[in-house]
């Protein structure tokens, strides 16, 4: 079913471009999502990239899709990648952020960078969630 839907969405998105409707951020996130729930990690990311090439702006929502792709990846070092670049465009991470990124690490045994990017979500003044807090059990 998962895999449907996601069929349905990359049509809908293809219609928009060939009317002539450029997908907006939302539009994008949307898929990026639909590939992850089909567990099309690889495919997310590509996706993200085309993002870049059409000129729409990624949000939030937008990096924590890559990050959770890059986790389950086993992917620690792009996830840092895309982390910084978060950074570096202003776009301020969520918890969510943060889990992807700490999920990350530790599928990649860095549990102590995982660690550090706790403390740096602390100093975020982001508060913890239940998932978090199994990463620093």
């Amino acid at each position: 079913a998962q895999g449907s839907e996601l069929a349905k969405a990359k049509q809908i998105c293809e219609e928009m471009t060939q009317a002539g409707i450029t997908p907006d951020t939302t539009t994008f996130n949307a898929l990026l999502s639909a590939y992850c729930s089909a567990e099309k990690f690889e495919e997310a990311i590509e996706f993200a990239q085309e993002m870049r090439t059409k000129r729409v702006e990624p949000d939030t929502v937008t990096f924590n899709s890559i990050l959770i792709a890059n986790a389950m990846l086993r992917k620690w070092d792009a996830a840092l990648t895309v982390f910084e670049e978060m950074n570096k465009m202003k776009i301020k991470g969520d918890v969510l952020t943060y889990n992807a990124l700490m999920s990350a690490l530790a599928n990649g045994g860095k549990r102590e960078r995982a660690l550090q990017v706790y403390e740096g979500m602390l100093k975020e003044g982001i508060e913890p969630d239940d998932t978090t807090r199994q990463f620093v059990a």
